[in-house]
């Protein structure tokens, strides 16, 4: 699971947490979404994709002895940053993105 961010409590944001599961084949599996290629390219490719990449992360940290410092920030407006790693008083946003040409905004 992964916590929502907030420094100060606010009532817009969302404090729901996210669930992930660390194993992408077994979440495929639940979900009957076995075939490569529609999970390279299916309306869900982005999900597991993301779902991988929170994994891989949160695996780095905890195969380093490091208590992960990883959450998510979504308000009500929609407005969301996928992955926040909050490490030595710093905010690192990260975006994740299945394509080769994401948009700025």
């Amino acid at each position: 699971m992964l916590p929502p961010f907030s420094v100060n409590v606010e009532k817009r944001v969302v404090k729901t947490p996210n669930l992930y599961f660390v194993d992408t084949g077994l979440a495929s599996y639940l979900t009957r979404w076995t075939d490569s290629e529609v999970l390279r390219s299916g309306a869900m490719s982005g999900a597991f994709f993301e779902t991988y990449i929170v994994g891989e992360v949160l695996k780095s940290f905890c195969n380093a002895g490091i208590e992960p410092p990883l959450y998510f920030y979504r308000d009500k407006d929609k407005i969301e940053i996928d992955l926040i790693i909050f490490l030595n008083n710093t905010v690192y946003p990260v975006e994740i993105k299945k394509t080769a040409t994401p948009k700025a905004d």
